[in-house]
């Protein structure tokens, strides 16, 4: 992990020559929008961890050139989400950490082009009913994190859309018991946080 620092173009570059990198964590890492793309000369690269880094939307056209990527872990960043169709080119995106993030119910919609996900992490985000129901296209979620949201216990409806959906996280929120009444219905559960 490297943390805590200014990623130069030289920086990236010299990163590159690490051809059989799998995982890649910058935390805190500042990088600049229009260098990020340069990652994707690492062919193996298939998981990125941007924590804490000030990373925006203009980064994401970037990140959507590294095809392989399986992987990605945009926490406390500054990802709001309106680019986050530029992420659709990546086929074996699957896992996507938003939590801490600046997304909004607004750009869920643009989320819910990424049909390939199957794990959601949206924990401490502005997130609410309307972002969570134009969640319902993806059809392949196994796990959402919804912790600390601002979905309210009439928008858990929505989450009957997920079919194959196999754990759920939804703690620090004030619900009531008669949340169970919605969990029951989702026939692939397993774990419930």
């Amino acid at each position: 992990s490297i943390s805590n620092s200014q990623a130069s173009p030289e920086f990236l570059q010299a990163l590159t020559s690490l051809r059989t990198l799998k995982f890649l964590h910058l935390r805190g890492v500042d990088i600049p929008a229009n260098s990020i793309a340069q990652l994707s000369k690492i062919k193996d690269l298939s998981s990125l961890f941007l924590e804490g880094s000030q990373i925006t939307d203009d980064h994401l056209a970037g990140i959507a050139q590294i095809p392989q990527l399986k992987e990605l872990h945009l926490t406390d960043t500054r990802v709001v989400g309106t680019e986050f169709t530029k992420l659709k080119s990546l086929k074996s995106l699957e896992k996507l950490n938003l939590s801490s993030s600046r997304v909004i119910d607004a750009t869920m919609k643009e989320l819910a082009t990424l049909i390939h996900l199957k794990h959601l992490f949206l924990t401490s985000t502005k997130i609410g009913d309307t972002g969570l129901k134009e969640l319902t296209f993806l059809t392949q979620l196994r796990s959402l994190s919804l912790t600390s949201t601002k979905v309210t216990e009439n928008g858990l409806r929505h989450l009957l859309g997920f079919k194959e959906l196999e754990f759920l996280s939804l703690g620090f929120n004030p619900y009531s018991n008669n949340i169970i009444k919605t969990i029951i219905k989702l026939p692939k559960l397993q774990h419930l946080d």
